[in-house]
């Protein structure tokens, strides 16, 4: 059995309860884990013989290893080689390798950015550098936001900017994708304290639909129950494909 079958004969959920069990810290990752679940189940694998490993720690539980690293396409399509003492589920046994293969991030676009150049890391800017590049990044992708808009960001004490991405491959589900993403997935409640900001991108190529923005509405009501500090906006992504991002960046002012 390959990773992908492995994947294709369990459920996300019930994965995704395996991996929260074991790694308690990893359960507020849960939209992130769901989408690297659709993009390896989309992925067409290299064809290869050579086999995965899985060996066993105290319990018979799984530890798979030589997957931390490599290109998705190069092992979901590998046959998985149990040592005689594992004893798992598949359900546990996929969120053992689901857990190693997001190891250096969630999208094989995180993958290939692990390990950049210390002047690329917009982590390690300085604080007034990475708020000006946030700011810029979201009035070049919105022409109806003016960044005196965004200029509260400069006076806050902490700021999280967390982009969710549906991974629907189809253009007419991906408003369902993302909608269950921030509904279902997210289990930790969205901080209303301070300000927050949506930022909702398309390509150019396939824009969003007026029931689409209609459903974003709703989405971010559903959401926020303070509007009055909240700012919501759409724009241009050309680099999705027929997908949709949604940027939430939230923020608490300085005391």
């Amino acid at each position: 059995m390959t990773i992908i079958e492995l994947l294709q004969k369990t459920e996300f959920d019930r994965v995704m309860d395996c991996i929260a069990r074991r790694y308690p810290k990893q359960a507020s990752m849960r939209p992130f884990y769901r989408e690297a679940w659709d993009i390896i189940l989309h992925t067409e694998p290299t064809i290869t013989d050579d086999p995965i490993r899985v060996r066993a720690i105290e319990g018979g539980l799984p530890f798979s290893i030589d997957l931390e690293g490599w290109k998705w396409e190069k092992v979901v399509g590998c046959e998985l080689e149990l040592d005689d003492d594992v004893k798992c589920s598949d359900d546990e046994l996929a969120a053992q390798c689901l857990w190693h293969l997001t190891f250096y991030g969630f999208t094989p676009e995180d993958m290939a950015n692990a390990f950049p150049e210390e002047d690329e890391d917009p982590t390690l800017l300085p604080r007034r550098k990475r708020i000006n590049l946030l700011i810029n990044t979201i009035c070049d992708k919105c022409p109806d936001v003016r960044m005196e808009q965004l200029g509260y960001l400069y006076k806050t004490r902490k700021i999280q900017e967390v982009t969710y991405r549906s991974r629907a491959y189809d253009v007419n589900r991906r408003m369902d994708y993302l909608c269950e993403t921030m509904t279902q997935h997210l289990r930790i409640p969205l901080n209303n304290m301070g300000q927050i900001s949506f930022v909702l991108t398309a390509s150019s190529e396939h824009p969003l639909s007026d029931e689409e923005r209609q459903r974003y509405d709703a989405l971010i009501e559903s959401l926020v129950t303070t509007p009055e500090l909240m700012l919501k906006a759409t724009g241009s992504d050309d680099s999705l494909g027929t997908e949709l991002a949604l940027l939430v960046v939230k923020s608490k002012a300085r005391k």
